[in-house]
């Protein structure tokens, strides 16, 4: 990607406050989280400035990307990322309780990408983009080796 097809991208982007970490964190429509310059008390040893900055996500065992949110005094929540931007950008009139990536890249995070959706309608988007296989027969890690279980002999 050039870097004026870069610029262009990023002058589109859009930031809203996360909700619950007003004046902390933002969320931008790309699918990027930034922490807002504060002054954050350190336990009593007084205060310091902490810089305006986008927040390095992390990848967790399913494979999304998520970033530990904390206001002062508490301890980090890990957030995902994708359901952040789909609950601060796309409306849910329909009220569905999940998000999913229409392309199937779950680092994919941009609102594009991302549309509400049933546990039954993520799951036929995933066999139809064959990013998740039906398990039939010998490939099923349940599979039984012949009668009862028990392997055939020749």
């Amino acid at each position: 990607m050039s870097q004026n097809t870069t610029k262009s991208i990023l002058r589109d982007e859009e930031w809203r406050p996360i909700r619950g970490y007003e004046g902390l964190y933002e969320i931008s429509n790309l699918g990027r989280v930034r922490s807002l310059a504060r002054f954050p008390s350190r336990k009593g040893k007084g205060f310091y400035f902490h810089d305006e900055r986008i927040m390095s996500p992390c990848v967790n065992t399913k494979g999304y990307l998520q970033v530990g949110l904390r206001r002062e005094g508490e301890r980090a929540r890990l957030k995902m990322i994708h359901k952040l931007v789909l609950e601060h950008f796309l409306p849910n009139p329909e009220n569905k309780p999940q998000g999913n990536h229409k392309n199937g890249i779950k680092s994919d995070c941009r609102l594009l990408n991302l549309e509400w959706c049933t546990q039954s309608e993520n799951l036929i988007h995933a066999y139809r983009t064959k990013l998740r296989i039906r398990m039939r027969g010998q490939l099923n890690p349940n599979f039984k080796h012949g009668r009862y279980g028990k392997k055939e002999t020749a």
